[in-house]
């Protein structure tokens, strides 16, 4: 059966895998019998009713090509994209959940902590709502590690809603606050602040907190304010002086805006009490360029020829950052003052990545003039031009920026 489960069947993030379902058509065209995990995985509920007939222990038994439940193979299943089996999987979820199947049945990868739940493989893998509902309704836990992270991924508030109504934990609220914070789903930010999610709780790879978090990510004033409202402190501070995953200094969330040149979150942070860590004497000129004052950064440099030698390479680094949050004055003056302009950003994306990405012909432009490399980084987003074909994330102008990466 290993055929035909492979070509209906995902796998979580943790095992690339792609399903053929004209394969699994032709399969199922054979008639073969089908044992319990089969069954499970087409959507063939009168099939799976005759073996949990002969068989009712099988209901949770974890066996087949994969060595899970049957509730995780339906769960799974794409089978409801086949001709004829819209509703067979979510039948088969419900039949099973009838018959005494375990709603948090999940299988786990020993290089993961978190398992891979069956309501995780609804929300993720075969995306159906109706079979996450059955799940939620069944008690399976929507806190478990995956499945309320992933939900964000899909842009469905009504799914959010439903995890955040059967008892996701607050500590999962919190955590999973960052996500829609880089997904900029800004509706389930303020789901996740509503559901009493805490804005200071820290990540763990550097202590950020959801304000830092969401200045890294160029959130707006109406998320800032929220986050202000549900008590964000603005003088909480990273465990190192950076961000986490970024090459990005600063310990407070008014340390990270002054290096981004966010004007919203600096006048927000110091509102309510911020105050800047103090620094080194290449401060002001850092923070001059982000802001996109050309006379103030010139200026210093008139007073002080050596400073530009001084600037730490993060620094230098800044001018990625402020490609993805859209600083055209920033990059410019950047730009003009020698700042890297091959630097890295979020995600591993450089500069002209980052433009590609948002489809902004204006720093396409820039940078390629200013001598950029569009380099190939592979994997998903692969050369600028790549990704500006295939990653239209914002409205931007990706006629344009396709025409000058083609020059």
């Amino acid at each position: 059966m290993q055929d035909l489960i492979d070509a209906v069947c995902g796998w979580g993030w943790d095992t690339p895998h792609e399903v053929d379902l004209d394969h699994a058509t032709a399969l199922l065209a054979e008639g073969r019998a089908l044992d319990v995990y089969a069954s499970a995985a087409v959507g063939d509920a009168e099939a799976l009713a005759a073996v949990l007939d002969a068989d009712p222990a099988a209901v949770d038994r974890p066996g087949g090509p994969r060595g899970w439940a049957p509730l995780v193979y339906a769960a799974f299943s794409l089978a409801h994209q086949l001709p004829g089996r819209s509703g067979g999987p979510l039948a088969a979820v419900e039949l099973l959940l009838a018959r005494g199947a375990d709603p948090a049945a999940h299988y786990t990868h020993p290089e993961h902590d978190n398992p891979f739940s069956a309501l995780y493989g609804t929300i993720a893998v075969s995306a159906d709502r109706p079979r996450t509902l059955a799940l939620l309704a069944a008690g399976a836990p929507a806190s478990d590690g995956n499945s309320t992270y992933h939900a964000v991924e899909t842009f469905d508030l009504d799914l959010v809603q439903a995890l955040i109504e059967a008892g996701i934990t607050h500590e999962d609220a919190s955590y999973t606050l960052k996500h829609a914070l880089d997904m900029g789903f800004e509706d389930a930010v303020l789901a996740f602040l509503a559901a009493g999610a805490d804005p200071n709780a820290v990540h763990p790879a550097a202590d950020e907190t959801s304000l830092h978090w969401a200045i890294k990510r160029c959130a707006n004033a109406r998320i800032l304010e929220a986050l202000f409202a549900a008590g964000a402190d603005p003088n909480l501070r990273t465990r190192e002086g950076a961000a986490g995953f970024l090459a990005l200094r600063g310990l407070t969330p008014l340390d990270f805006a002054l290096r981004l040149g966010h004007a919203e979150a600096i006048a927000l942070c110091e509102a309510a009490g911020g105050v800047p860590t103090p620094g080194d004497d290449t401060e002001p000129l850092v923070f001059a360029v982000a802001r996109g004052d050309e006379t103030a950064a010139r200026a210093l440099l008139d007073a002080d020829p050596g400073l530009m030698a001084r600037v730490h390479p993060h620094d230098l680094g800044l001018l990625a950052h402020w490609t993805h949050h859209g600083r055209h004055d920033a990059v410019r003056v950047g730009l003009a003052l020698g700042f890297d302009k091959d630097s890295t950003a979020w995600m591993g994306l450089t500069a002209l990545h980052w433009a590609a990405l948002r489809g902004d012909p204006v720093l396409v432009g820039m940078l390629l003039d200013a001598g950029a490399a569009a380099v190939d980084l592979g994997g998903y987003f692969g050369s600028p031009r790549h990704t500006a074909e295939t990653c239209q994330w914002y409205a931007g102008d990706y006629d344009a920026v396709l025409a000058l990466l083609s020059r």
